[in-house]
């Protein structure tokens, strides 16, 4: 979490937290070739005073790559990702 609560009273009101997500795979082919990236997000979680948890992210990171053509152009790539969601929280 990015510091408490924001507008309090308002209905944008809920948290910012930064995450990130470190990742890797292998192609297998004709040989193997691997890939490993890290993208760092941002998300916004709406406090809806519900079980419902409703949020926005954006991430933008990079990827190390040792696939090429026909597949990738290169050695670097970078990784864009958005998203929303509205999920039930667990009862615990």
């Amino acid at each position: 979490m990015l510091g408490g609560m924001k507008g309090a009273n308002q209905w944008y009101r809920g948290n910012s937290e930064f995450r990130a997500e470190l990742f890797g795979g292998t192609q297998f082919n004709a040989d193997t070739r691997w890939a490993l990236g890290l993208t760092p997000h941002l998300r916004y979680s709406f406090a809806t005073g519900t079980r419902c948890i409703v949020f926005v992210e954006i991430g933008a990171g990079v990827t190390l790559t040792h696939i090429r053509k026909p597949d990738l152009g290169g050695a670097f790539q970078f990784n864009l990702q958005g998203g929303n969601s509205d999920r039930l929280g667990r009862e615990g």
